[in-house]
Parts: C-alpha cells; structure tokens; sequence
C-alpha cells in the first residue's frame, strides 16, 4: 500500500538555504529508523512524495520529517502515529494526506 503526502514549507525559516533543501520522511523504530521518503521542495516551498507503507514492515508506522540542508539536519518533526491518520482514496487506490504540520509549514 502507498500513501501520498503533500506539504508546504515555509521558506522564511530557512532563508540561508532555499535552493538545497530536501524533506525525509522516517518511520521510527526501536533499533533502526527506516527511511521512507524523500522530496525537494519546489520555488515556493511545495513538496510531494509517495511512500510505500510496506518499507516500513508496519501496518501503522510512526512517521517523522526532516528538513535537510545537504548533511546538515535543520528541523525534525514530532511523531505522528498513522493508526486512524491516513485514508484511502477510492479513485486513486493511494492513502493520500494532504497537509501535515511539521511544525514549520504554512
């Protein structure tokens, strides 16, 4: 199964490094985090990517984000649990989520 998520970033809070930011998705784990997603956002900020829930090795992964400058980490997000979080789009197939508040987005 595969969920779409769409964000926005405000660019203002990261004003040194617009042009070389990216955004990783994570699913938390015990031992070893998995690495689910990532996306480039675009002039104004926008960022989309598809992540397959079956990289994580769980029905509800525990999802988190990074604002990355390259290597540099610039912002990490709280946990969001996915149990109940995430629904299916009829027309499409995916699970789609279209605004998630990263603690620094519009």
């Amino acid at each position: 199964m595969f969920f779409k998520i769409n964000g926005q970033l405000d660019l203002s809070k990261f004003p040194q490094s617009i042009g070389s930011l990216s955004v990783v998705c994570w699913d938390k784990d015990f031992l070893t985090d998995d690495k689910l997603g990532e996306s480039i956002p675009d002039a104004t900020g926008h960022f989309s990517m598809l992540v397959a829930l079956s990289d994580s090795g769980e029905a509800y992964p525990e999802l988190y984000f990074k604002v990355m400058d390259g290597n540099d980490e610039l912002f990490t997000s709280t946990i969001y649990e996915t149990k109940g979080l995430l629904d299916k789009n009829e027309v499409t197939g995916f699970i789609e989520r279209s605004a998630l508040d990263l603690g620094c987005i519009n």
